[in-house]
């Protein structure tokens, strides 16, 4: 029989994993566009543009 503060953990677990899987994602995405730019295919400007950053804030993340 499950109990409320099982229901909750279950709950807590659950919501943990979707919010990993969207870092996951948006870390996905953000390096491929630091990949397309370090291989001349993307410029720094648009990548900066699409990952909705700076083109300053996109270069020291990217480690570009």
């Amino acid at each position: 029989m499950c109990t409320y503060a099982d229901a909750i953990e279950r709950k807590g677990i659950l919501k943990g994993i979707e919010k990993g899987i969207e870092k996951g994602i948006e870390k996905g995405r953000f390096d491929t566009l630091a990949s397309l730019v370090k291989d001349g295919l993307l410029s720094l400007t648009d990548a900066a543009k699409r990952a909705e950053l700076s083109t300053d804030e996109f270069r020291l993340k990217a480690g570009l």
